[in-house]
């Protein structure tokens, strides 16, 4: 099996060729990679975000399930529900609480035979303070050609979402969770900030459900920030992104007679963008912190917090169900989020 693999101790990944197929946990799944997504984590995992992790990368993955684990492999009903079908997963994976006498937020027995598992029951086991998370930490991610993933974290695609679209499913909801967190009201004003693709899709959703009354999005890439133009009120550009471009821009926006944000969603995952942030949002505001930030370069002043009365928010993953739903229904155009396949 092939695999693009990061070595540890600041070395470049690597392309090896002469990985063994992993073999699946009794309540897992193995599952045939189609496609996967390259995300801002993964080039944070290159700068030694996860330092000491070893194996492959990537956690963005559209794939088909080709067999299943011992305990689930003579059940022919949990047999003719997952072998073959197309399938995106949650990337975290619990500690099995059936083993582990220490934890008790994890509830992974009800979803060994890839039983439906309640909203609730999914936060805590993604929250599962001894999980290990695909392609981040602990466990062989989906820059490979196959995974294991347990039958609980998986989620069949819709027929009508095509694989370079459900590849999107994982950032998708990660852009939806702002919206389940409720921290975002319709009458609210929001500036998201950075142009990647997890920011383009927050700005998006928040378009296609209406939850905001406005949205503002600010960006450094031109091509990026055309993207924008039809689910975006307002635009502001930056040149380079460094700190004393974007405070110049918090002053100028201040000098415009622009109302403060009451949220701001942080998605460039820089100092700089979480000074902006804290620039930005209103007294007693909501900042949402939405990107990985490599922590040998998140070094910020964060005084404001305490002065202005911020909230501040983190967020991460999300509904999966949910996006499945907007891709299906067309609601999001992912499409045009594709840069390249390699």
């Amino acid at each position: 099996m092939r695999a693009l693999c990061l070595q540890g101790n600041g070395l470049a990944p690597q392309l090896v060729n002469d990985l063994v197929v992993p073999t699946p946990a009794p309540h897992e799944a193995l599952i045939e990679v189609l496609r996967a997504g390259i995300c801002g984590t993964d080039l944070q995992m290159i700068d030694n975000y996860k330092p000491g992790f070893k194996g492959a990368l990537g956690h963005e993955f559209v794939g088909i399930v080709r067999e299943l684990g011992a305990q689930c492999a003579n059940d022919m009903q949990t047999q003719r529900t997952w072998i073959g079908k197309r399938v995106v997963g949650e990337i975290n994976i619990p500690c099995d609480a059936l083993s582990c006498a220490t934890c008790a937020r994890c509830s992974l027995k009800r979803g060994h035979n890839g039983d439906a598992l309640s909203r609730e029951e999914i936060m805590r086991r993604n929250h599962c303070p001894n999980r290990s998370c695909l392609g981040i930490v602990q466990k062989d991610g989906a820059f490979a050609e196959y995974i294991t993933l347990p039958l609980a974290n998986l989620y069949e695609v819709p027929d009508g979402v095509v694989d370079s679209h459900a590849v999107f499913a994982e950032p998708l909801a990660a852009a939806c969770r702002i919206l389940e967190q409720q921290v975002i009201e319709p009458t609210d004003n929001v500036v998201v900030l950075g142009d990647g693709k997890l920011g383009l899709m927050v700005a998006e959703v928040l378009h296609a459900t209406g939850a905001a009354k406005t949205v503002t999005l600010v960006g450094k890439h031109r091509e990026k920030l055309a993207l924008a133009k039809h689910f975006v009120n307002t635009v502001y550009t930056l040149n380079s992104g460094e700190d004393a471009e974007m405070a110049a821009l918090a002053d100028q926006i201040v000098n415009e007679g622009t109302p403060p944000f009451d949220v701001c969603v942080e998605s460039t995952g820089t100092p700089g963008g979480i000074a902006l942030a804290l620039k930005l949002v209103r007294e007693r505001g909501t900042i949402v912190m939405k990107s990985t930030c490599s922590a040998k370069r998140s070094s910020v002043d964060v005084r404001a917090v305490q002065s202005k009365r911020l909230r501040v928010v983190g967020s991460r993953c999300g509904p999966i169900p949910w996006a499945l739903q907007l891709l299906r229904d067309h609601k999001i155009d992912v499409q045009k989020y594709i840069h390249g396949v390699y």
